[in-house]
């Protein structure tokens, strides 16, 4: 009875590592958030002192990880945070033909930032609870940021070329994360990024649906 009782341990651990073993560590998540983009403006000697860059945005987001073990992992992640817009005010000295006197006057212009970033990211995981785990990310972040630039309020902005600018970079990523598992395959995620681009500082959160496979 002894013997047979040995016996079955290293069955019963043979059938509990070949259920481990069928477990992936891949996993994707799709989702949708909302951030800030705060930045440098276009032409910076041209307008009035201390203004910047400023505008919420609505941002979808896909990643795939591959999770080493229960504590780290590492993802690769898509950002489009879609189009963001703000205006400048400058203040301009003209001179009127019509009266023929040079005149002063404050005008507005405006720039339109399209942002997109592909990340690379080493995430750590802490779970607190059965079904709650918290998550800290770090990594590096390819960014593209597209500007458009036009003169708004004047009437020869009627005739003025628009300005346009695009720059990549790569640029430092960090953020915080929770997920909840709803089942064994399907979490929701919900997670604060930034991204520390020289032009235009992305801050924002995350909720997507995670899927394991």
């Amino acid at each position: 009875m002894k013997i047979s009782k040995l016996l079955l341990v290293p069955l019963a651990l043979t059938i509990s590592n070949g259920s481990l073993a069928e477990e992936s560590p891949f996993y994707m998540g799709f989702g949708l958030g909302y951030y800030d983009l705060d930045g440098q403006k276009t032409l910076s000697g041209h307008y009035l002192e201390g203004q910047r860059f400023g505008d919420q945005t609505n941002s979808v987001n896909i990643y795939l990880g591959y999770k080493f073990n229960p504590h780290f992992s590492v993802e690769a992640a898509y950002n489009n945070f879609g189009s963001a817009y703000d205006e400048y005010i400058a203040s301009v000295n003209y001179y009127d033909e019509w009266e023929g006197e040079y005149k002063h006057a404050y005008i507005a212009d405006d720039e339109t930032l399209e942002v997109s970033s592909f990340q690379l990211s080493g995430v750590a995981h802490y779970p607190i609870l059965e079904k709650l785990t918290l998550s800290a990310n770090l990594g590096v972040s390819y960014t593209k940021v597209d500007s458009e630039f036009r003169p708004v309020s004047t009437w020869w902005s009627l005739i003025s070329p628009i300005e346009r600018y695009s720059e990549k970079d790569v640029d430092l990523t960090y953020g915080l994360g929770a997920t909840y598992d709803f089942t064994d395959k399907f979490s929701g995620k919900l997670q604060w990024k930034t991204i520390d681009n020289d032009i235009v500082a992305v801050n924002g959160f995350d909720l997507s649906l995670e899927a394991r496979f």
